[in-house]
């Protein structure tokens, strides 16, 4: 996990220095809204418990409801060019909005 926290903040560093806003949430959002698009692989079930110094700790348990995403050097790229396209399209033109 040490390595994968490693390469988050490579990641986000180097957004940061482009201008791009270290953002977990869009992460999160790339994932639930493209799913199949295999930019993640995913931890088994377990439980994440907040620490009181504010960090987290993930407890590996079949009863747990708590995953987390796991990038691999095969998807680097695929996910920050994703995540670089969803954050700077433009957005749509005024009208062509249709609720759902």
């Amino acid at each position: 996990m040490k390595g994968l926290t490693v390469e988050v903040e490579r990641i986000s560093q180097w957004g940061i220095e482009h201008g791009i806003v270290r953002s977990f949430d869009l992460t999160a959002v790339l994932y639930a809204a493209r799913p199949d698009r295999d930019y993640f692989a995913v931890s088994k079930a377990g439980t994440i418990k907040v620490m009181d110094d504010g960090g987290s700790r993930f407890e590996e348990s079949e009863q747990g409801r708590h995953r987390y995403l796991i990038l691999n050097d095969a998807q680097k790229g695929r996910v920050l060019e994703a995540l670089v396209m969803l954050s700077s399209q433009p957005p749509a033109k005024t009208g062509t909005w249709a609720a759902p």
